[in-house]
């Protein structure tokens, strides 16, 4: 749901709003994908469901970090 909202904001031009919906949904993501313990699970969780990996690829272009 925040992928959509973060594209369509994207689409709009709202930019600020964009970035900080894709943080959001990143920082949500990450922490679900925190409690797969097993790695390789992890991993496809984030890599192979096309949403998480399109949220992770989206918040790595949109989201400047430190």
């Amino acid at each position: 749901m925040r992928l959509v909202l973060a594209k369509a904001q994207h689409a709009a031009w709202l930019d600020k709003a964009a970035r900080r919906t894709i943080e959001a949904a990143r920082e949500r993501l990450l922490s679900r994908a925190e409690k797969i313990l097993d790695a390789d699970l992890r991993k496809s969780f984030l890599e192979r469901v096309p949403e998480h990996a399109r949220t992770l690829s989206l918040a790595r272009q949109w989201v400047k970090t430190p």
